[in-house]
């Protein structure tokens, strides 16, 4: 309704109310004083977010014009007569809607905040210099400079016309968020485009458990550590296997330690070092993303049909920017990221992909031992030099600040309450995923494509595809390191312990046309195999296996089928403990009313669902008293789903000492405790229904609390964590970036897509936040695929 409202109220109350708002005090280094300018101020800002037009663009630089067509949702249909002039009109359109956006993520990535933000953001920066990010972005953009490859050479198209478009602007036209904080947009460069490939990657595969793993190592016996952290669990259902839900496989006992010497530290110090930043948090349940795809074997229409949803932090504005390409080399449709000079996820003439996170271990942390200079780190038994530089970050309205960063051969080095510890991690590897995307683009078929991903470095991706000829494939695709040693803080004294370069290509989990007729990934392990390769931190099984059951249920699927899913809320988790408080005894009157409820509830996390608001409160007391062990509080607690065999069998998996409670002097059992959990939540049977507790929440870009009058929160949204529509926490901030179906029935794609967000980075459009409504109804738009469909023709006559 908001988002509505601001578009209709007449110009002058909007503009009123904001002055208002931005007329109170802000914190941090927003000043509104620029924006209260009567005639420069919010008014200029408002007077540019007119909705474009379809233009003809004629950049310095195009070898001819290219046809900008804007659709009514304000997406860019680009029309051209080479690859370089349609990618920098691209660019020119990006640069237009996203430009704060574009540079905001450079400056995180390299850890330049600080330069315009002040002394708020240091420690920010600090942290993306010390772990290499900005050493590498660096790297990664000199490598793209020298490609004389199309991908290459797209990166410049892209920045020119990026550039176009900033040497256009005045200081009055800046975006809102430039005269909020008094700063003059970047030159464009390829460090933006290797900082949004870095960003990327860091969010999807730095976080690991490497020194979390560690201590739980070292605080449980063997058998206690293999039985709560185990490599495989019989309730899997990989992305490569033919096992079915019901499957009752034993789970395998973990790796040996990886550490090959004793490490006589604390584990005071371990925990420090596991709760001192973002790269330790581990394992975060809910967050992931899904795909799937049906063959003609399991369609309605004899047909493949493709479905995808990549879960990310959603914020305003948005992450994906929809755009379709159309030259005489390529067509393609979709979603790409801004500072990207091509579509990421695409619809072809001839095929389609969608990507979820491969989730496998591609970081490892490296314990180094010193000499008493502290120069020198021993490695095979032989002194080596610390790489020593000097790094300045400056600080807007403060003094310079100088870091001294160490490098090893491992990578960056941090100082830990263990001692020093290198970071090796795929993503400070040369990275050919650009090249990648090209190439997928132009291929015709799904040879071609195959060949196309054997560019692609990182983050590791689990890569769906479809296309017209009948063909459905999955393959997980990237750098994934061979090593020796499984998890945990490694020896970095010996070349026992390191990388043996990475695993083939060729032996890469890969299915395709698979007889079942369907393939799905929702960051589930991609194979039982591959141990120690792929490591420990998988999502939970819950999504996989609901998807399964869906996909399994019948033979005769449709695209509307293929929304439901992505659409679904149903609580796998119910049916694992529903089950068990059903056979409870020994309950008072309130409490067999409350099993009595959840019993005849249908396990729909649906916002009108009181019931549902019971169950979640329900199963997180219940796993507050599992796992109340002095220990969790050091290491990880287990997945949830280690509470349980498989769902209906009425019995708990892991032994009985650990369903004791540790506040009492007792011996519980599990019977004792999913009762005292029933009991405490039977004292608030009265529940709200779920969509007035459960929320979703959309930030700005910058998370700035003094710019919360551009976020879109207190949305009553369906959905818990690890549902097939996901949504962790009460106030959920993560979920689908982009729900996209892909239909081949008619020998071409039809699709219909959606994101949560709009095209426009600027909050007084039209398309800031248009999607926004739909999306949270569970709503698509028909994509307009017309153009991929088009012949060949020369385009320059058109454009003149």
């Amino acid at each position: 309704m908001r988002s509505i409202l601001r578009h209709l109220l007449p110009p002058a109350v909007v503009l009123a109310g904001l002055v208002w708002v931005l007329g109170r005090p802000v914190g941090g280094a927003f000043s509104p004083g620029p924006l209260l300018e009567p005639i420069n101020g919010l008014y200029a800002a408002a007077r540019s977010a007119t909705p474009q037009e379809s233009e003809v663009l004629q950049l310095d630089g195009m070898t001819s014009p290219a046809i900008v067509e804007f659709d009514e949702r304000g997406v860019p249909h680009i029309t051209a007569g080479s690859d370089q002039d349609a990618v920098m009109a691209m660019g020119y359109v990006v640069a237009r809607d996203r430009l704060f956006e574009m540079e905001f993520l450079w400056r995180v990535a390299t850890g330049r905040l600080s330069e315009v933000l002040g002394r708020d953001a240091l420690d920010q920066d600090r942290f993306f210099r010390r772990t290499g990010m900005a050493r590498s972005v660096g790297e990664q953009a000199r490598r793209l400079e020298n490609l004389t490859s199309d991908a290459g050479r797209s990166v410049d198209w892209y920045a020119a016309g990026a550039n176009a478009w900033i040497d256009s602007l005045s200081p009055r036209s800046y975006p809102m968020e430039y005269r909020l904080l008094g700063f003059a947009p970047a030159r464009f460069s390829a460090e933006y485009t290797a900082a949004l490939q870095l960003f990327m990657t860091f969010d999807l595969s730095f976080r690991s458990d490497d020194v979390a793993y560690e201590q739980a190592r070292r605080l449980l016996s063997q058998r206690d550590f293999a039985a709560l952290f185990p490599e495989r669990s019989r309730h899997e259902v990989p992305i490569v296997s033919g096992v079915d839900v019901e499957s009752d496989t034993d789970g395998a006992a973990s790796a040996a330690p990886a550490t090959s010497r004793p490490i006589t530290r604390t584990s005071s110090g371990l925990r420090q070092l596991s709760d001192s930043g973002y790269p330790y948090r581990g394992y975060i349940e809910g967050t992931g993303s899904n795909n799937w795809a049906v063959n003609g074997a399991r369609s309605a229409s004899s047909a493949p049909i493709l479905a995808g949803d990549m879960h990310l932090n959603l914020s305003l504005p948005a992450i994906w920017y929809e755009v379709g390409l159309y030259t005489p080399t390529a067509r393609s449709y979709g979603v790409t990221f801004p500072s990207v000079p091509i579509i990421v996820e695409g619809i072809t003439p001839t095929h389609a992909w969608t990507f979820t996170n491969t989730g496998a271990d591609q970081i490892d942390r490296y314990l180094l031992t010193l000499d008493e200079s502290g120069d020198r780190y021993l490695y095979d038994g032989a002194f080596r030099p610390l790489v020593v530089t000097s790094d300045t970050i400056r600080v807007r309205d403060g003094e310079p600040v100088v870091l001294s960063l160490r490098y090893s051969h491992h990578g960056p080095v941090e100082d830990t309450p263990l001692g020093p510890v290198a970071i090796r991690w795929t993503g400070h590897e040369p990275n050919r995923t650009l090249e990648a995307l090209w190439a997928m683009h132009r291929a015709r078929n799904h040879e071609e494509f195959v060949d196309a991903t054997r560019l692609w470095d990182a983050p590791m991706q689990n890569i769906l595809y479809a296309d017209v000829e009948g063909t459905i494939s999955i393959r997980s695709t990237g750098y994934l390191p061979k090593r020796s040693s499984g998890t945990g803080l490694l020896d970095g004294s010996t070349s026992a312990t390191a990388w043996q370069g990475r695993v083939p290509f060729d032996e890469l989990p890969a299915w395709t046309n698979p007889d079942r007729g369907f393939l799905t990934s929702t960051n589930q392990r991609p194979t039982s195999d591959m141990e120690p390769y792929m490591g420990l931190d998988w999502r939970s099984i819950f999504r996989s296996r609901r998807i399964h059951t869906l996909l399994a249920a019948k033979s005769g699927h449709d695209a509307a089928d293929l929304m439901d899913y992505q659409a679904d809320v149903h609580a796998v988790q119910a049916d694992y403990l529903i089950p068990l408080v059903d056979t409870l005894t020994g309950l008072d009157k309130a409490g067999r009313e409350l099993v009595e409820r959840l019993v005849a509830w249908d396990r729909q996390m649906r916002t009108d669902s009181r019931e549902a608001t019971l169950f979640a409160a329900l199963a997180d007391t219940l796993y507050e008293l599992v796992w109340d062990e002095e220990v969790f509080r050091h290491i990880p607690r287990p997945h949830f789903v280690r509470m349980f065999a498989e769902p209906g069998h009425g019995e708990p998996l892991v032994d009985e000492v650990w369903f004791d409670r540790a506040s009492t002097p007792r011996q519980e059992t599990f019977d004792d405790i999913l009762r005292e959990a029933v009991r405490r939540q039977a004292l608030h049977d009265e529940a709200l229904p779920w969509g007035e507790v459960h929320t979703l929440q959309m930030r700005h870009i910058t998370r700035s609390p003094s710019l919360r009058a551009l976020w879109r929160e207190g949305m009553p949204y369906p959905g818990w964590k690890e549902t097939l529509s996901p949504a962790r926490g009460m106030e959920a901030t993560h979920s689908a970036s982009w729900r996209v179906v892909v239909d081949f029935s008619n020998g071409i794609p039809s699709a219909w897509g959606v994101y949560p967000g709009g095209q426009s980075g600027n909050p007084f459009s039209r398309h800031y936040d248009a999607h926004v409504d739909t999306f949270v109804s569970f709503g698509y738009y028909a994509l307009d695929l017309s153009r991929l469909h088009a012949t060949n023709e020369p385009l320059e006559a058109d454009a003149k």
